[in-house]
């Protein structure tokens, strides 16, 4: 029988994925004043479909694309865009420059040659949406920004089940520590939770 750790370790929100995804959102969470968490299956710092970095960016900057409507109907068009949800892929577009401009603050250089340079994921003579970078310390980096803004982070550890009350409502999650030899079950309580476990491409 896997023992059950007594004390219940409590946060305002638990982010489930410490991938890009995952501590964006507990990075947002925690600038707005929540007490944050991250559990990770893994290691945040090599973890999630951007484990050995990215060299592009869907991004959207007014200045090179004119409007918004244009940068979309050209997005739509690639693979990106193609099969993605229009309301969300629009509104994820929007905030693109905004996100570009944090990432580039915090020392990952989404400047390639000290410009913002797009190429790729498009037809011959259309409009470039994606933006060139560097991103092989992007993990690096988003997990150190993340301990800035007093996020706890914790690493090995799957969670199994959301918990909810009788009426339905998030009240927490039980998870499973593999950080040592012998597993370790945690009841963790919150007020939300964010999901953010996305494709699992590096789950093995």
């Amino acid at each position: 029988m896997i023992p059950i750790r007594e004390e219940i370790e409590c946060c305002d929100v638990l982010v489930v994925g410490g991938g890009m995804g995952g501590l964006m959102a507990a990075i947002a969470a925690a600038e707005s004043g929540a007490a944050v968490t991250v559990v990770e299956k893994a290691d945040t710092l090599r973890s999630g479909s951007g484990t050995t970095g990215n060299d592009h960016f869907v991004c959207y900057i007014p200045e090179v694309h004119g409007t918004l409507d244009a940068f979309m109907r050209e997005l739509r068009q690639t693979f990106a865009g193609k099969n993605a949800d229009g309301n969300i892929l629009r509104k994820f577009a929007s905030r693109t420059f905004e996100v570009v401009q944090d990432w580039h603050s915090w020392g990952i250089n989404m400047k390639i040659d000290g410009q913002w340079t797009f190429e790729g994921h498009a037809f011959p003579g259309h409009m470039r949406t994606h933006l060139k970078y560097d991103g092989h310390e992007q993990k690096m980096i988003l997990t150190r920004e993340a301990r800035k803004r007093g996020v706890k982070i914790v690493n090995k550890t799957v969670v199994t089940e959301i918990l909810t009350n009788e009426g339905g409502e998030i009240i927490g999650a039980l998870a499973l520590d593999v950080s040592r030899s012998e597993p370790l079950l945690k009841l963790l309580e919150c007020r939300a939770i964010v999901t953010a476990t996305g494709a699992a491409t590096r789950i093995y």
